[in-house]
């Protein structure tokens, strides 16, 4: 993965959309996180003024999100939560190699949390 994000090739296709299209005076929300990439990205692309918000439903990876805002001097907010517009909680299955983590039942999956999406909701409307 390290030799990817050097070469510029991790994540490529979300970091060309972001560059290309996102505006930068508009909040943004990163769902999924991951390790943190293109929140970082994001944050650091976007006006100083707005709002970055990273939603990550692996607890696992939230420090190290943190760890990567710290280290690309980022100021966003970290949430462990996840999102569905159907409902207010999420069954998400946490699969070993975080980026075939899920909503969706399968194999690859380890084990099943259930988030709150209480905390988001203020955000919803902004």
């Amino acid at each position: 993965m390290v030799k990817r994000i050097r070469k510029g090739h991790y994540e490529q296709q979300e970091t060309e959309f972001i560059t290309t299209y996102l505006r930068k005076d508009i909040p943004t929300i990163d769902l999924g996180s991951g390790i943190g990439y293109t929140t970082c990205l994001i944050d650091n692309y976007v006006d100083n003024s707005v709002s970055v918000f990273g939603i990550e439903a692996n607890k696992g990876l939230i420090p190290v999100i943190k760890r990567n805002r710290e280290l690309n001097s980022g100021n966003f907010r970290v949430i462990h939560s996840a999102y569905d517009s159907q409902n207010d909680t999420v069954d998400f299955q946490i699969a070993e190699d975080f980026w075939s983590s899920s909503q969706y039942d399968s194999p690859l999956h380890g084990f099943k949390i259930s988030s709150d999406l209480s905390q988001l909701s203020h955000y919803r409307s902004k």
